[in-house]
């Protein structure tokens, strides 16, 4: 019997090893791109995801998991969920439908308070056990991403860590023409002064800039190192697609974060693993005119009830109501909800999955049953619960 006996495998032109055996056990690391088991530290990175709404030209966030904010650009900016067709290669091939698209309504404005940034945060105890040894400048992460822009020129990103010192880590990417789908991808090292606390704050986040005015830039910012934070974190910004004649526009998709020194394909999950994800920092509930709640009415002017979690929050929500009926049942009357004020009992909210919720409407009949729904006038209509960051 023959035996072949090896330190690694590695492709003729590669950097690194396919393949490194431990001379001692036998065993082997393996970097396999097609292996679904990295785990994306980013939630949505697909975009297919928005539970708030679908379009928006407010500071705010629309898709899950990926906010958008904007100061003094002098044009409209919306920032939608775009539908990807085949006519969208690479990111379509590679299985994504959806992308997040940020639109000028005309040719903007550069000033040096002037601002336009995509952000999104990750939890710092998904950090903390992701598999990263963050403080060793050995032990990596690597971003990846699809983007296209109307307008190509040099953008910026850069992470930023939020424990301790926070420190930061910027880099620049650029498509390789107009209107080109364009993969990035972008190896990152630990750093002795990175901090990430086993809690459900904010540990890491990733700034997008499309574009940042002078205030917040630097031309002597160096690129590709970790650095404490500042007001300026980016080198100066080119204008090019702010200023452009037309609504400029662009896209972003796939965006991934994995505990590798290598970008691996994108890691997909099913459409109820992911919209799971999502629902630790905001749910949607009563969302159709005949979805509801029954509730107990306490006195002449309240209500009160309990509503499950679709999935245990990220911490305590904010509830916003919009287009809620009181139906009681006695009367058959539909009554317009005032206010609601909820109390959680405890402050374990990441294993909670319930709530108490206390309704304000007027001629109510004490003792009765009621049902809280929504109402097909209003748009997007129910209970809205927010624990994002």
């Amino acid at each position: 019997m023959s035996e072949l006996k090896v330190n690694s495998i590695k492709g003729v032109a590669a950097s690194a090893a396919a393949i490194t055996v431990n001379n001692t056990d036998g065993t082997c690391s393996v970097k396999d791109t097609n292996n679904a088991s990295y785990r994306n530290l980013f939630i949505n990175g697909s975009m297919r995801f928005a539970q708030r709404k679908a379009s928006s030209t407010a500071q705010e966030y629309a898709l899950d998991r990926w906010k958008v904010t904007m100061n003094n650009t002098g044009v409209t900016n919306t920032h939608s969920q775009h539908t990807l067709t085949s006519a969208d290669p690479g990111p379509w091939e590679a299985g994504h439908r959806n992308a997040i698209r940020v639109e000028l309504s005309g040719a903007g404005t550069a000033s040096a308070d002037t601002g336009l940034t995509i952000l999104s945060s990750i939890e710092a105890q998904d950090v903390a056990h992701s598999g990263w040894n963050y403080t060793s400048a050995s032990s990596y992460i690597t971003l990846g991403f699809w983007f296209k822009a109307s307008t190509n020129q040099t953008f910026y990103a850069y992470f930023e860590s939020q424990d301790g010192t926070k420190q930061r880590y910027p880099f620049s990417f650029t498509a390789s023409g107009n209107d080109t789908w364009t993969k990035i991808t972008k190896t990152i090292p630990g750093n002795s002064n990175l901090q990430f606390d086993d809690n459900n704050g904010a540990g890491l986040r990733i700034y997008i800039e499309i574009f940042s005015g002078t205030n917040n830039t630097a031309s002597g910012v160096s690129l590709d190192t970790w650095a404490a934070s500042g007001s300026e974190n980016i080198p100066d910004m080119a204008s090019t697609w702010l200023t452009a004649g037309s609504g400029s526009t662009i896209e972003f998709t796939g965006i991934q974060l994995t505990a590798t020194d290598f970008c691996p394909d994108y890691p997909h999950t099913t459409y109820g693993q992911e919209l799971a994800r999502c629902q630790r920092y905001f749910q949607h509930h009563f969302s159709k005119e005949n979805e509801g709640q029954t509730f107990a009415t306490r006195f002449t002017t309240q209500a009160q009830g309990g509503i499950t979690y679709y999935t245990a929050l990220r911490a305590a929500p904010t509830a916003t109501l919009k287009g809620i009926n009181i139906h009681v049942m006695s009367t058959g009357a539909n009554v317009d909800v005032t206010s609601m004020n909820m109390t959680i009992s405890g402050t374990n909210y990441t294993t909670q999955t319930s709530l108490v919720a206390l309704i304000t409407a007027g001629s109510l009949v004490q003792g009765d049953a009621c049902l809280a729904h929504g109402n097909a006038g209003d748009s997007p209509m129910g209970l809205f619960l927010d624990s994002d960051f």
